[in-house]
């Protein structure tokens, strides 16, 4: 009568795992390799302030334009769809 009995460690097991993690360390290794990070060296200039002209506010083209038109007006005439909930 033979009795057989299961080893709980075997080589044959582990060699897997053992080649997963290589596999894992050499691709980590690898992009850790070819993706330094390249140092970026900025110089910071400070903005210059804008100038804005604001004769155009006193020019006749300006003043000859024409008001927008109101296309809503509120009123009796307007009914609205729903009481504004902001209102109170």
């Amino acid at each position: 009568m033979d009795i057989y009995v299961e080893k709980k460690f075997s080589a044959e097991k582990l060699i897997p795992f053992v080649l997963f993690l290589i596999i894992a360390l050499v691709i980590f290794m690898a992009f850790k390799f070819f993706t330094k990070k390249q140092e970026v060296s900025e110089t910071l200039t400070p903005l210059a302030t804008p100038k804005i002209d604001y004769t155009f506010l006193i020019s006749d083209e300006f003043n000859a334009l024409e008001k927008f038109p109101v296309v809503f007006e509120p009123g009796p005439s307007v009914t609205p769809g729903k009481v504004n909930p902001f209102s109170k």
